[in-house]
């Protein structure tokens, strides 16, 4: 979402929107966001991966679920549905979890 969608809601156009690389970006870039609930959740990860326990992208759906209500109440555009459909939530984690794992396995959170 551009920053003059913001202004003009006329200028919000739902074809040229993403909202699962829009809601990401907001997941890692609002910092209380990203301090409370997205790094905790990744560390948790983190952890299982170090002693051999299962985390699927599963995990991450409180995560999403709970992004995308902060998210509707910091940008209310009347385009957002009430809640994220189940296969739209099962592709936001599945992206989180593909994108942190290489993060994890890069070293990025050492």
């Amino acid at each position: 979402m551009r920053i003059d969608e913001l202004v003009d809601p006329k200028k919000f156009s739902a074809e040229e929107y993403d909202l699962q690389d829009d809601l990401k970006f907001f997941m890692n870039n609002d910092p209380e966001f990203y301090r409370k609930h997205y790094y905790p959740s990744i560390i948790k990860m983190k952890i299982c991966r170090e002693r051999g326990d299962e985390f699927s992208s599963n995990k991450f759906q409180d995560l999403v679920k709970e992004a995308y209500k902060i998210y509707k109440e910091k940008f209310p555009v009347k385009e957002l549905k009430s809640n994220l459909d189940k296969e739209e939530l099962s592709e936001i984690c599945s992206k989180i979890y593909e994108d942190e794992m290489n993060n994890i396995k890069s070293g990025h959170y050492d």
